[in-house]
């Protein structure tokens, strides 16, 4: 429910993906990534157009500035573990960001 929660927040707040550090008990660093769908308060991560190139592979472009925010964000924790939280297009980009590897 905490992970809906965010979505939820992350969209009254218009923002189309957020990342979230969390301590774990065993007091190791972690991140969330959050990626709102096309329907987010913001308009979402793409137009009808984009959402149905991305829907075939076509668009990268949005997931590609994912992958970089995200870069940025855990800087050179590159081991770090990150857990994808996306709805409706949003966890297709999760998926395919998970599924590139890139991060852990």
């Amino acid at each position: 429910q905490d992970l809906i929660n965010g979505i939820r927040e992350m969209n009254d707040k218009e923002d189309a993906f957020s990342i979230q550090k969390v301590v774990g008990p065993d007091g190791v660093e972690r991140f969330i990534v959050y990626i709102s769908g096309t329907g987010s308060a913001s308009g979402g991560l793409m137009s009808p157009e984009e959402n149905v190139a991305a829907s075939f592979g076509v668009s990268t472009h949005t997931r590609e500035n994912l992958e970089r925010l995200i870069a940025e964000h855990i800087g050179d924790q590159t081991d770090a573990e990150i857990m994808l939280v996306g709805h409706s297009q949003g966890g297709m980009y999760a998926e395919a960001i998970a599924a590139s590897g890139q991060f852990n």
